[in-house]
């Protein structure tokens, strides 16, 4: 796993959206699957008197690429702007024809 921590830009579709695309440093990537998603209304650890008004408002989703490489993204939905976010590589699929016998 690589953290990268940088924004993006994504392609969306359906009701909820759910995202289809995005490009970054460049390069677009098609995502094939969706491997995972969840939504975090958490609080930041580092507040010391924290409001309900200071919740993260994310919805992640760990994706699978067209090429078979594996990253994980959000959506913050909590600025007056919301944005795209890839937040780690979590590398390639795993290779599933190499096991023991």
């Amino acid at each position: 796993m690589a953290f990268i921590g940088e924004v993006i830009e994504v392609e969306t579709e359906g009701e909820p959206k759910r995202p289809t695309r995005f490009v970054w440093r460049g390069r677009s990537y098609r995502i094939e699957h969706i491997l995972a998603s969840w939504h975090d209304a958490s609080m930041p650890n580092q507040l010391r008197r924290p409001r309900w008004t200071m919740r993260r408002h994310r919805n992640y989703y760990h994706v699978q690429t067209d090429g078979g490489e594996r990253f994980e993204i959000y959506l913050d939905r909590g600025k007056k702007r919301p944005e795209w976010v890839l937040l780690r590589s979590l590398g390639p699929e795993p290779d599933r024809t190499s096991g023991s016998d």
